[in-house]
């Protein structure tokens, strides 16, 4: 086997049990690897809604609605480039939070090294559900390792930047 094959072969198997263990977390009821973040007081108001779906506005205004959809397309954007691959700068620094990134790969140089042998894939952002600072997505990557499997992708709202916090898989883990 060529050192580039045997590197790629490496790296899918790492974002395999990335995407597994990611659904083995910390002992939490969902599974999740990353600490939960708290809702910000006086948050009330969840938008759910398929990624790529319309409906109606609901009697928001325009501008408000327009709003909304914007962010939902950032949120979608994040997303698939997180679960998808992508530039490694991204998928392991200004998309992901810290704890993210320690929880499922130990360190920078893990995801980065994870992150350059998967490569690109495919993924359908299926829902969002966003309230103040953090929001939910389902994602299901279409090929790959993690091909098919139902991810719940939890986001945190950091500054400008939408952010992954953590990511559950509905894998089964082990033999």
């Amino acid at each position: 086997m060529s050192r580039a094959a045997a590197i790629t072969a490496a790296g899918a198997v790492t974002l395999a049990l990335t995407v597994s263990a990611v659904g083995c977390g910390d002992g939490g009821q969902d599974g999740t690897t990353a600490a939960a973040t708290g809702t910000q007081p006086g948050a009330t108001s969840t938008t759910t809604r398929e990624a790529s779906g319309g409906g109606g506005n609901g009697g928001e205004s325009e501008a408000t609605a327009a709003a909304g959809e914007d962010e939902r397309a950032t949120i979608e954007r994040t997303v698939q480039t997180v679960v998808g691959g992508g530039d490694p700068n991204e998928v392991c620094g200004s998309l992901v939070t810290e704890q993210y990134v320690a929880d499922a790969y130990g360190d920078e140089r893990g995801c980065i090294a994870s992150a350059r042998a998967a490569g690109v894939v495919d993924v359908r952002v299926r829902s969002i559900e966003a309230e103040a600072s953090n929001a939910t997505a389902i994602a299901t990557p279409s090929d790959g390792p993690a091909a098919g499997e139902r991810l719940k992708v939890s986001l945190v709202h950091e500054g400008e930047v939408w952010k992954v916090d953590a990511i559950k898989s509905n894998a089964p883990v082990g033999p």
